[in-house]
This record gives C-alpha cells, sequence and structure tokens, in this order.
C-alpha cells in the first residue's frame, strides 16, 4: 500500500518526539511513586479495634478526672472550713508571757453567746431587725416583683426600656449604689422636702428613721434580681395556656392568680427558703452604711457576727465566740427552713397544668 503524504508526516513527527513520550512517561511515574511515599509517611494510621472494657476505662478515667476539681473544692473550702469553724468553736485566742495561740476552752464560747442572746437587750432589737427585713422582703418584695415580672412577661408598654433599667443595679459597683443612695437619702430627700416647706434631718443618721430607708435599700437592691428570675421562669410556661384563657374571657388578674403564679410558685418558694439563712447572714446593706460603727437600732445577726469577726476600736476579733454563734444560728436556720419549705408547699398554690 502506497504511503500517502499525511502518513509520512505522522512518522516523522512520532520519530522527533517519541524520546519526549518516554521522558513524560517515566517522569509520570516518578511523581506517582513520590506521592505514594508522602501519603505513606503522613496518613495517619488506622485506629485498632477498642474492646469495650478498654472503653470503658477510658471513659471513667475522664469522667473521674472532671470530677478532681470540683471535688477537691468541696473538701477544702466547704468541708474543710466548717469541720475547723467547728474545732475553733470550743478554742480561745490567748495571749499571755508563756504562749501566743489558740487553747481548749470547751463549751465557754457558746456558754458566753447564749448567755448574751438571752440577757442583752441589743439581740433583741437584732432579732427583730433581722426579722422585719425578711418579713418585708416576703410580703412587700416577692408581690411587687411578681407583678412587675408579669408587667414584662406580657411585653406591654416601655417593657423592654424596664428590662434594661432592672439590670444596672448588677452592672453599677455595689459601693456606688450605697453613695449615690446615701447621698441622695441625706442631702437630695431633705433638699427636696424643703421646697415643699418640710425640713427633714438627714434620715440616715436619725436612730428612728434610719432603719426605716435599710429596709427600703433591701428591697430596692434584690427588686432586680427577684424580677430577673420571675420573668425567666415565666417564660417558660406553655403560650398555649394563656391564648387558651384569654380566649375563654380570664382577665390578665385571674391569668397572673389562676395560672401563672401557681406554675412559677417552685421559684418563688426557693426564692423564700434560700432567704431563710439571710436572718441570720444579712448584714452587707448595714455595713456598708455604717461600717463597724453602726447604732443597735439598725443592726441584724449578721451584722453583728461580722462586727465580731472585724473587730473595731473597742474590742479585737474573736473568731472562736463567732464560730460558736454560727453553729447556734445553724441548729436554728435548719428546721426554720424546712418549716418554711413545709409551710409554703401545704399551703401555696397548687397548679393543674
Amino acid at each position: 500500500m502506497k504511503k500517502t503524504h499525511n502518513d509520512e508526516e505522522k512518522s516523522f513527527l512520532n520519530k522527533i518526539f517519541s524520546p519526549f513520550k518516554k521522558l513524560r512517561a517515566k517522569v509520570g511515574d516518578l511523581c506517582y511513586a513520590a506521592a505514594v511515599a508522602i501519603h505513606a509517611k503522613t496518613a495517619k494510621p488506622t485506629k485498632k479495634n477498642v474492646t469495650p472494657g478498654a472503653r470503658r476505662i477510658k471513659e471513667s478515667i475522664f469522667y473521674y478526672g472532671m470530677l478532681v476539681l470540683p471535688l477537691i473544692q468541696f473538701l477544702v473550702f466547704y468541708v474543710g472550713v466548717n469541720v475547723n469553724s467547728i474545732l475553733l468553736s470550743f478554742k480561745s485566742f490567748e495571749i499571755t508571757d508563756e504562749r501566743v495561740g489558740y487553747i481548749w476552752v470547751g463549751f465557754k464560747n457558746y456558754a458566753d453567746f447564749i448567755k448574751s442572746f438571752i440577757t442583752n437587750s441589743d439581740m433583741v432589737r437584732m432579732a427583730v431587725n433581722s426579722l422585719i427585713l425578711y418579713g418585708f422582703g416576703l410580703l412587700v418584695g416577692v408581690p411587687l416583683a411578681i407583678l412587675f415580672s408579669f408587667y414584662l412577661y406580657k411585653n406591654f408598654a416601655l417593657s423592654s426600656v424596664f428590662k434594661v433599667l432592672l439590670f444596672l443595679p448588677s452592672i453599677i459597683s455595689s459601693v456606688v449604689m450605697v453613695l449615690m443612695y446615701k447621698y441622695f437619702v441625706d442631702f437630695g430627700f431633705p433638699a427636696l422636702m424643703k421646697a415643699f416647706g418640710v425640713r427633714v434631718i438627714a434620715p440616715l443618721g436619725v436612730s428612728t428613721t434610719a432603719f426605716k430607708w435599710i429596709i427600703f435599700y433591701n428591697l430596692f437592691i434584690s427588686f432586680g434580681a427577684n424580677v430577673i428570675m420571675y420573668t425567666s421562669s415565666m417564660t417558660r410556661i406553655p403560650p398555649s395556656l394563656t391564648e387558651y384563657a384569654r380566649l375563654e374571657g380570664c382577665s390578665y388578674w385571674r391569668e397572673l392568680i389562676y395560672i401563672v403564679v401557681p406554675l412559677i410558685f417552685p421559684t418563688i418558694t426557693t426564692f423564700l427558703v434560700v432567704g431563710v439563712a439571710g436572718i441570720f447572714t444579712n448584714q452587707a446593706n448595714v455595713y456598708t452604711f455604717y461600717g463597724t460603727d453602726a447604732a443597735a437600732e439598725v443592726t441584724t445577726f449578721g451584722y453583728y457576727l461580722f462586727g465580731k469577726i472585724a473587730g473595731n476600736v473597742h474590742s479585737n476579733a474573736d473568731y472562736p465566740y463567732v464560730s460558736a454563734a454560727g453553729i447556734v444560728f445553724t441548729f436554728i436556720a435548719v428546721p426554720l427552713t424546712f418549716l418554711v419549705k413545709w409551710v409554703l408547699e401545704k399551703f401555696g398554690p397548687v397548679s393543674e397544668f
């Protein structure tokens, strides 16, 4: 068969480019071999089959490892502190020529505190003041917080503005809040009353009016946190319940009393039960106003104990005495807490939903 001109051209080109094709094939083989080698070095080893027993051991190590820090914290800062407080209540600090330190005195601190509790008239005033603070928080603070929470829950007018304002006491330093309040009560309020022709002396400096303003401050400073918690609890109520009540002609007031309050009552109970401890520990508000020199008319149990720890110009800190007092208050607070919890659960509203 006679070769054509095209066949001759192809044959000529093949002779010229044939070495290049062989070179390209060799380069391709080398690149492939290099890629395989690199992959072999960098590839992650396949996981070996793990037995169920080994997996459980690894999981147990992880879980118990996560519990180590909380357990240490509990043992050191709760168990350790409380055990040390109990032991300290049976001791007394003594400074003599022979020694400086704690000595064992048995139940002397308990006897001294109980005797002071019975015979000291200031103790009666502290007990009354502590109960008044708790009572106002229960009878005035809780209802007001629930009403305002319901207002925010229903998204009435300016509710978004009030939500922002409620966070201000939490954002602003407590010391700044006290100074602002003290300045208003001692200077702003008298100036305001003077404009109406009424002469008022700085109320926080007068024994007959100081505690009333502390009660008001106590309600004011805790109002925002209570409202936030109650509102958060209300938002978990199924919307279908309130919508159905509204369709049936239920007023907002009946909705609050018969639907909302029973459903959030566990949250209310928690606040009131935890607040029982505040009867014996509440001192922050009084201390920030008066330091360690508050008059007996405004003192509480918590302030009394704090004063014994901090000491003042008249006496040094008495840790053993405070430890004994704290344990006595604990024996009073624990049954009182269970009593309040039982009363609230027994006579509180019960939800039907």
